[in-house]
C-alpha cells in the first residue's frame, strides 16, 4: 500500500517530526490522538493515545493488519 493511500483513510492528517497525527476514527476525538509512523522497513505503526484497539481503528477505515506491511512512498 502506498503511504498516501494509508494516510488518506484517516482524513485530515498533520505531519509531525516523527510521523503524522490524525483524529482516531474509533472514538469521538476532539483532538487528534492517532499517531501514525512508518518504520525504516516499511511497516506502519498506529497508536491511539486514547487506547483504542488497533484492530478496531483499522476496521473502521476498512483496513487490516496486512495493509500495514510494505508501505511505500
Amino acid at each position: 500500500m502506498k503511504l498516501t493511500e494509508l494516510l488518506d483513510r484517516f482524513g485530515t492528517v498533520t505531519a509531525t517530526h516523527d510521523g503524522w497525527l490524525a483524529h482516531c476514527p474509533a472514538h469521538t476525538d476532539a483532538q487528534a490522538s492517532l499517531r501514525i509512523a512508518v518504520t525504516p522497513t516499511g511497516t506502519a505503526l498506529l497508536t491511539c493515545r486514547a487506547s483504542c484497539d488497533t484492530a478496531n481503528v483499522l476496521g473502521v477505515v476498512g483496513l487490516s493488519f496486512s495493509d500495514l506491511y510494505n508501505v511505500t512512498d
